[in-house]
């Protein structure tokens, strides 16, 4: 009896290997070939054959994605916990840009001739701020089991999730007061990346100011130009409040579209749900932009 109770696990662990080794074949693969962390989850039998299936198409689409799934881990990581984190960067930035442009119109009317120098430092900045917004609230531990023990501040960050609705998952798992400092945690990452947006936001403004009085030395400004200090804690506040909310309850709803259509209904609907809900949060976010820097008073014209 005790040997038959012996080789259960080993059993187990072998059927659980199988089904990822076939996958590595169909790619022609080796676990040696994987990253290592990659791979050790192979051997582990922490990564089934779907999860992994996913990650090797995903490298094998492209050269320039592949290069980054398999030399950037953060990147990995992030694909790994979620396996739509790559069409949500994408959309991020293609909507995002979109629709800040949209109600840049929408909201400058007549006068976005006039302030073209803000709505294409807002543009450019944005590109980075958009990846930002993705990148900061993505899950990023895909197996808890295997990270490095840490100490101190560190360890004490590492078992905060995400975002406020991160899902718990085998050894990681988060208390009401865990979700709430990660909350605070995430809107102090914005705020610092809203903070170094401003001050490079500002300095292309001034650039193309200075770009286009060469081009028309007629040219005569029609504002003053922002302050710097201003304008950066501006872009701060923003991305610390406004950001970081809106896209904390977007995590919230994008999970909650996931887990539930993600049963039932087929792929593509789950990813046409999560465009749309990010196509409405940035066309909010872009009209609250304009709107939050023109009460400051940095977004205006003189005779506005």
């Amino acid at each position: 009896n005790d040997g038959r109770l012996e080789t259960v696990p080993s059993v187990h662990a072998k059927a659980q290997n199988e089904a990822p080794r076939a996958v590595l074949e169909e790619f022609g693969r080796t676990t040696a070939s994987l990253p290592r962390d990659v791979a050790e989850a192979v051997g582990a039998g922490l990564m089934g054959a779907d999860r992994l299936r996913d990650y090797l198409r995903f490298e094998s689409k492209t050269p320039v994605l592949g290069w980054i799934l398999r030399h950037c881990k953060p990147f990995r990581d992030r694909f790994l916990c979620d396996d739509k984190f790559i069409l949500k960067l994408l959309a991020q930035e293609i909507i995002g840009n979109g629709t800040a442009l949209v109600s840049e119109i929408s909201e400058r009317g007549a006068d976005i001739w006039d302030e073209m120098e803000y709505v294409a430092s807002d543009l450019i900045v944005g590109t980075f701020v958009e990846a930002a917004f993705v990148w900061v609230l993505a899950p990023k531990v895909p197996f808890p089991t295997l990270q490095p023990p840490t100490t101190g501040l560190t360890r004490w960050m590492s078992t905060l999730p995400s975002n406020l609705f991160e899902k718990e998952m085998a050894g990681r798992s988060f208390t009401l007061l865990q979700r709430g400092a990660s909350f605070f945690s995430s809107a102090w990452s914005y705020a610092v990346i809203g903070l170094g947006s401003g001050v490079a936001g500002t300095a292309i403004t001034y650039g193309l100011v200075e770009g286009r009085k060469v081009i028309d030395p007629g040219y005569e400004l029609a504002r003053t130009l922002p302050p710097v200090v201003k304008s950066s804690l501006g872009w701060a506040a923003f991305m610390g409040l406004s950001g970081n909310t809106r896209f904390q309850a977007l995590e919230g709803v994008e999970r909650l579209v996931q887990d539930t259509m993600g049963r039932t209904a087929p792929s593509f609907a789950t990813d046409c749900a999560i465009i749309f809900l990010r196509l409405a949060n940035n066309y909010w976010g872009g009209v609250q932009f304009v709107r939050f820097f023109r009460f400051l008073g940095l977004h205006e014209t003189s005779g506005a």
